[in-house]
């Protein structure tokens, strides 16, 4: 974690914490997954910690995916689990196997965006 922000900024750091943690146990990742994905042991945060920008990006960016795939199969977390862990053509592997990577995140969450504003999956 980085330097102390002042409490406006750090309760805002504890809802997108708190946010990301809820979001990447809805599509199925371990803590394990989603501190490596963040960047950050968001296990180890607490209300003085800063997150450093690139964590609090990507942390974004996962809600984002949450959000998409909520719209896309209906709030159904068992089926957002699956499409994470199921092989995927367009990506050519798992979808949960590609979000280590910022470039992999960044091109699912452009297809996901993209399938929900064409009016989803199928």
């Amino acid at each position: 974690m980085t330097a102390m922000k002042g409490p406006a900024v750090r309760d805002q750091e504890a809802v997108l914490v708190t946010a990301v943690q809820r979001a990447g146990n809805r599509v199925g990742l371990t803590r394990d997954q989603l501190n490596t994905l963040i960047g950050s042991d968001l296990t180890a945060f607490r209300p003085n910690d800063a997150l450093p920008n690139d964590s609090a990006a990507r942390a974004l960016k996962l809600i984002r995916v949450y959000e998409c795939l909520c719209v896309l199969v209906g709030n159904d977390n068992k089926a957002m689990a699956h499409w994470m862990t199921t092989q995927n053509h367009r990506f050519g592997s798992a979808p949960i196997d590609l979000i280590h990577a910022r470039s992999g995140l960044d091109e699912m969450l452009e297809y996901l965006e993209w399938m929900r504003s064409s009016g989803g999956m199928g």
